[in-house]
């Protein structure tokens, strides 16, 4: 059974090296530094979590998440943001979970094997 497919995507978590080792233990690891290529990606692999940063809600934005939702429904989408504002408007817009920067590693981890 091949291993469930995490995708990371944002410019800390892309520089989160321990982060990124203790997901490449349990799962497949693809990494992209914004979210530029989340719609390719999406359409030419099977993911089963988007782990995304939001900086704010005006510059990289929600609109991203109701594009992925739309691509893929049924994927998990996490977001990682400062802002209860805009973690509140994540949850309106289809995402699954939200963390707080600054974030705990092992809480996301643990999360995450909650949903996949």
């Amino acid at each position: 059974m091949k291993p469930k497919c995490v995708l990371l995507c944002g410019p800390t978590l892309y520089r989160d090296k321990e982060l990124q080792r203790k997901l490449r233990q349990s799962y497949r690891l693809i990494t992209e530094r914004d979210e530029t290529q989340i719609e390719k990606l999406l359409k030419s692999c099977k993911v089963d979590l988007l782990l995304l940063e939001i900086k704010d809600d005006k510059s990289c934005g929600l609109h991203p998440i109701k594009k992925i939702k739309d691509i893929s429904p049924d994927l998990n989408v996490f977001i990682i943001n400062g802002n209860q504002n805009t973690i509140s408007r994540a949850f309106e817009n289809g995402a699954n979970d939200a963390f707080r920067n600054p974030y705990k590693t092992d809480l996301i981890l643990e999360r995450i094997s909650m949903f996949i």
